[in-house]
């Protein structure tokens, strides 16, 4: 352990060494304070999480006959809840289609369309 200890010591007492690794660690440092503030900027009005995991969807209120036979469905809004396997394959390939129409072709991140929405972003803002 001494002499694994001693080595180390000798290689950050080197100041390129030294001076690389305090570059890299405030690079890191601004990065992060960087990312915090445009999260904090961007998601200022953004529900918490508390709020997320109390959020409710209103579902359509059902009306039966004394047979069990469906009369009416009263609502606003026609939600029924369902299970995501239930879901049949065309919702899915409705979703990529709309979303990534190169989704098949990539491993999960579009790399030239990331770098375009990150240009776009840059030079005309956000929203």
């Amino acid at each position: 352990v001494t002499a694994i200890k001693a080595g180390f010591m000798r290689l950050i007492g080197k100041p390129r060494v030294r001076t690389a690794g305090l570059i890299i660690m405030g690079l890191s440092g601004l990065g992060a304070g960087l990312a915090w503030g445009v999260w904090a900027h961007i998601c200022d009005d953004c529900p918490s999480v508390a709020q997320i995991y109390a959020f409710e969807a209103k579902e359509a209120t059902q009306v039966f006959a004394a047979d069990g036979s469906l009369l009416a469905q009263l609502a606003v809004e026609r939600r029924t809840r369902i299970r995501i396997e239930d879901l049949p394959q065309h919702v899915y390939n409705t979703f990529i289609a709309v979303e990534d129409k190169r989704f098949w072709g990539h491993a999960g991140v579009d790399f030239p369309r990331t770098i375009r929405a990150f240009i776009d972003f840059v030079i005309g803002g956000y929203g």
